[in-house]
């Protein structure tokens, strides 16, 4: 259903048209009645119609000029369906009517078919108009989710694309400040209209997907008050995870810079001197402690937190964009394991730190919020690991069920009594006892589908000693091997 503004300084004109259209029971559900085309302007975007049918002799401003002031309009009312309603029929009138890209000139007293006719003309219209918008806003959506998977991949849909031109990521940042964010975010937006590939926006961040390897501007306008970065240019979608770093990489590298200007990837990575970085070396340690005990992950941040503390010197911003850099790259090491989706908020933590951290007072609170947020993850990541160990364990027993306790073990790189404290706690039932079920299913399956005496499956099962075999078997399944295949073979006969 659609909003028709009607513009006459007739009320009773207005009544009459909205009657006949309700009449004829076209898509349109509410009227806007305004007297002039000051007041239709005034109440354009409160209202937001879809069309509008206007006269043009009205006090003050006429349907004309209306109708310009309409056109040259820089949102989505400039190209609304316009229908004059007038009784003058004058000829220089029609020309600037067709001048404004008005879609009917209708001459009072209208007959019914011809506003009916017109009226559905302009629901055509809307509704093509409609159809293309939702299909532009489909695909926008698909690239939309296309950013928003890598910063939070949890999401099903991928899409690689290759573009010889290349591709750029800018993303524009607010300090953390939602008031007239949005606003800031589609001026930009305007300016990168004509490279635009797709947007996201989160928060006080918005990322832009650009095609080509130019930046269409060299700096936000001033009443912007943006952070801008930019990527390396790339070529497909599959390196757009390492364009997010690398644009938080030059977020942290800077603090000296004016707010307005776009910084790049290549001017951090040529710049001498700034903040040094945490090497990958300095976070081998917490590497090690992820998934153990939480004592071993609270020293390992311990030594980081010591790092950290040597190379801001004292500074603030320094110590927060260094946690800020150490978030990251948990994120990277960990968000493709199957974690973010049960940590969420712990990952768009990580994901976004450096907006929170900046606000903690001193180091140590940075370092308390980082190291609870790592120990969630660790916790859950320990959990993952143990359910892999007991799923990989089952699934050697199912294929291999003569593996003993510790030649499992040993594929599994842990030590047997590990393994049968684990599977325990976890499964309620003792690894052997479980290893006996097992082996029992394996040996009534080769007894029923193979030739193989008791002693040939008492082998294939795991049991060196036919005896052996034989009095777990009957344990287990009530009767001896012979009776069992007999039994069988009795019944199927």
């Amino acid at each position: 259903m659609y909003r028709l503004m009607l513009v006459d300084d007739q009320r009773v004109i207005m009544e009459g048209i909205a009657k006949l259209i309700r009449k004829e029971r076209l898509p349109f559900d509410h009227f806007v009645f305004a007297s002039s085309g000051e007041e239709a302007l005034e109440r354009l975007v409160d209202e937001a119609p879809d069309a509008m049918i206007t006269d043009i002799r009205m006090p003050g401003m006429d349907g004309l000029e209306l109708c310009r002031r309409v056109r040259e309009r820089k949102d989505e009312f400039r190209d609304m369906p316009i229908l004059i309603l007038t009784g003058y029929d004058e000829f220089e009138y029609a020309r600037k009517a067709i001048t404004h890209k008005v879609l009917f000139y209708l001459l009072k007293p209208v007959r019914l078919e011809e506003l009916y006719t017109s009226c559905r003309m302009v629901v055509d219209v809307l509704e093509e108009r409609k159809a293309r918008l939702s299909e532009k806003a489909s695909r926008m959506n698909l690239r939309e989710h296309i950013i928003r998977n890598a910063l939070d991949p949890t999401g099903s849909v991928s899409l690689h694309e290759e573009h010889p031109e290349g591709m750029l990521l800018v993303q524009a940042r607010s300090a953390g400040e939602l008031k007239g964010f949005y606003q800031k975010v589609e001026e930009l937006r305007g300016s990168l209209t004509e490279s635009l590939y797709a947007m996201y926006v989160r928060d006080a961040e918005a990322y832009f997907l650009l095609l080509g390897k130019e930046l269409p501007i060299t700096a936000a306008p001033e009443t912007l008050n943006l952070e801008i970065n930019m990527s390396r240019s790339f070529y497909d979608l599959s390196s757009l995870p390492e364009a997010i770093r690398q644009i938080y990489q030059v977020h942290m590298r800077r603090a000296d810079l004016p707010k307005q200007r776009i910084v790049s990837y290549e001017e951090i990575q040529n710049a001498q001197g700034g903040l040094t970085l945490i090497g990958l070396q300095e976070l081998r340690s917490l590497w090690e402690a992820m998934g153990k005990e939480d004592r071993k992950v609270r020293e390992a941040m311990g030594e980081i937190h010591r790092s950290i503390e040597e190379k801001a010197q004292g500074s603030r911003s320094g110590t927060a964009a260094l946690y800020a850099a150490v978030c990251m790259e948990i994120y990277k090491r960990y968000y493709s394991i199957p974690l973010a989706k049960s940590l969420k908020e712990e990952f768009d933590f990580l994901l976004h730190s450096g907006v929170s951290l900046i606000r903690q007072e001193n180091p140590e609170h940075m370092r308390d919020e980082v190291t609870a947020c790592v120990v969630k993850i660790s916790r859950r990541l320990g959990e993952k690991q143990k359910e892999s160990i007991i799923v990989q364990a089952k699934e050697l027993i199912r294929q291999q069920p003569e593996l003993s306790l510790n030649e499992t073990a040993q594929k599994l790189h842990i030590s047997s009594q590990y393994l049968s404290t684990l599977f325990h706690k976890e499964t309620g039932i003792a690894f052997g006892d479980y290893l006996i079920q097992e082996r029992m299913q394996k040996a009534c399956h080769l007894l029923l589908t193979t030739k193989l005496t008791a002693e040939q499956v008492a082998g294939r099962v795991g049991y060196a000693s036919e005896k052996h075999f034989f009095v777990v078997f009957k344990k287990t399944v009530g009767v001896s091997p012979a009776r069992y295949r007999k039994n069988k073979q009795n019944m199927e006969g």
